[in-house]
């Protein structure tokens, strides 16, 4: 593509759901759009889970809109992506899983058109800029244990979701970076009891309070 017309579609093109921005209609980056999707549904069962069938429709839409952020200068990119990530962690979806999904993107783009990857660059540099706030609030290390510890108190629980402690994490995380209430929305839904076991409640719980501790001590 460098060198020549970018085409843009709209939202709408691929998940009826959606409204009218501009996605990318290129091929390629479509394509690579559905590979960096698949990508962060496999990381992340929690999206199946919680979001199903249309969660993926909007799931695509929104990395054909993260594509043309590529177009933008560093300051535009990351400012609407900061909109995107406080509309998404509203509804249950912290701002790590964004920050992930940036990763898969723009490495699934960069693999189709090796030609822009210096364009494609924006998208790892606003990744790595939301991977800062996050260790801003807990430090990388004290991120991992947290998730780790989850996992290891939820491991026999019939109800188990895998790699669900970092999500639990980062939606205090985002509670601290003042995104909203995320904690308590995901955590809503992750102690429901027609959805969870007794096990997997009070890990989820004990796993909420002890981000927050970490959080508090490292302010």
């Amino acid at each position: 593509m460098t060198g020549t017309t970018r085409r843009y579609g709209v939202a709408r093109d691929v998940n009826p759901d959606a409204g009218m921005h501009a996605i990318s209609s290129e091929p390629a980056e479509r394509a690579a759009a559905e590979a960096a999707t698949r990508q962060s549904w496999r990381e992340f069962p929690y999206y199946p889970r919680r979001y199903g069938e249309r969660g993926w429709r909007f799931s695509l839409s929104d990395s054909g809109w993260l594509s043309t952020l590529s177009d933008s200068t560093d300051s535009e990119a990351l400012t609407q992506l900061r909109w995107l990530a406080q509309l998404l962690a509203a509804r249950g979806m912290p701002q790590y899983l964004l920050e992930r999904h940036l990763f898969h993107l723009h490495a699934a783009l960069t693999e189709v058109m090796p030609g822009d990857v210096m364009r494609y660059a924006r998208l790892h540099r606003c990744a790595d800029a939301l991977r800062a706030q996050r260790v801003g609030k807990i430090p990388e290390e004290q991120f991992v244990a947290l998730a780790r510890d989850f996992e290891f108190r939820a491991r026999n629980s019939e109800s188990r979701i895998p790699n669900m402690g970092v999500v639990l994490v980062s939606a205090v995380v985002d509670d601290a970076l003042g995104l909203g209430d995320v904690a308590r929305n995901v955590g809503d839904w992750a102690t429901d009891e027609s959805r969870f076991d007794a096990s997997w409640r009070t890990a989820v719980r004990d796993t909420v309070s002890a981000a927050r501790r970490q959080v508090s001590s490292s302010v």
